[in-house]
């Protein structure tokens, strides 16, 4: 009887396609002399300017942490990734300093890398910082007094709030400051109020934009206090001012404000409505 061999045939996986499209490069971690490395010489000139504020605090973080991230160069020594860390490390009189540099024909297309370098990063922004924040870990300076400020009203559970919707707490501050100062109300009953408004009503940019457009207060004060949505209605579409509505009153228990002053006088301010 004649034998048969059956052939085997191996499964293609959905890892083996990914694995064989990943494009390898090869890249050498080293150590190298500053003055042999060049700057991308299509770098725009801010980004190494050194009185830029962004430049200054890269230098200070630099001067604290040291660099944390290799400089990426091609082959010849031309920054792929890195202008900015290469300024700020001969400023601060940093003869060498780690790099990675790319395979023998990168100084070819060191430019079309930069591209693809910046291309798909990440930036955190605040909204991530707060997640951090809530997670025990350290943010910025300038988030974290945004944060406090937020979390001295609405509490740790309006932070996870603020999370969830994937807004920044610099914006809820701002508006938080912004009611203060427009309304006179500093009660934290009233302001828990206007963030819970901010969350699930309307928004921290709605409010922000009503008082930019001198909203009436007693207006604004009944749109949070009843969880009214405001509406911008302005020229012809806007909605006259309910009978007995004074633009300088204010509900009973509330600090009085005085009247919005526009070119020198006091006059009506029309523009936002209620629904």
């Amino acid at each position: 009887m004649k034998k048969t061999t059956k052939k085997v045939t191996k499964k293609v996986t959905k890892q083996d396609v990914d694995v064989s499209k990943f494009k390898t490069a090869a890249m050498t971690f080293k150590t190298m002399l500053l003055s042999k490395i060049s700057f991308n010489p299509k770098n725009p000139v801010i980004r190494t300017d050194e009185t830029h504020l962004g430049f200054k605090s890269l230098l200070a973080n630099i001067r604290k942490n040291g660099l944390l991230t290799p400089i990426i160069v091609a082959n010849n020594g031309t920054v792929i990734d890195g202008n900015r860390r290469l300024t700020a490390l001969k400023h601060l009189g940093v003869k060498e300093a780690p790099v990675v540099m790319h395979n023998s024909t990168s100084h070819k297309v060191f430019d079309e890398l930069f591209v693809a370098c910046n291309e798909d990063t990440m930036s955190i922004n605040a909204c991530q910082e707060l997640e951090r924040y809530l997670n025990g870990a350290k943010v910025k300076a300038t988030t974290l007094h945004a944060i406090e400020k937020v979390r001295e009203v609405g509490g740790v559970r309006v932070l996870r709030q603020i999370v969830n919707v994937g807004k920044s707490p610099i914006t809820f501050s701002i508006a938080l400051s912004m009611i203060r100062t427009y309304t006179g109300i500093k009660d934290k009953v009233f302001l828990r109020k206007a963030l819970k408004w901010m969350l699930t009503v309307g928004s921290a940019y709605r409010l922000k934009a009503s008082i930019a457009d001198y909203i009436p207060v007693p207006r604004l004060i009944n749109a949070i206090e009843t969880g009214t949505p405001l509406v911008a209605k302005w020229h012809k579409s806007y909605k006259p001012i309910t009978k007995g509505e004074n633009l300088t009153t204010v509900p009973e228990g509330k600090t009085r404000v005085t009247t919005n002053q526009l070119n020198g006088k006091s006059e009506e301010i029309v523009g936002y409505t209620t629904v």
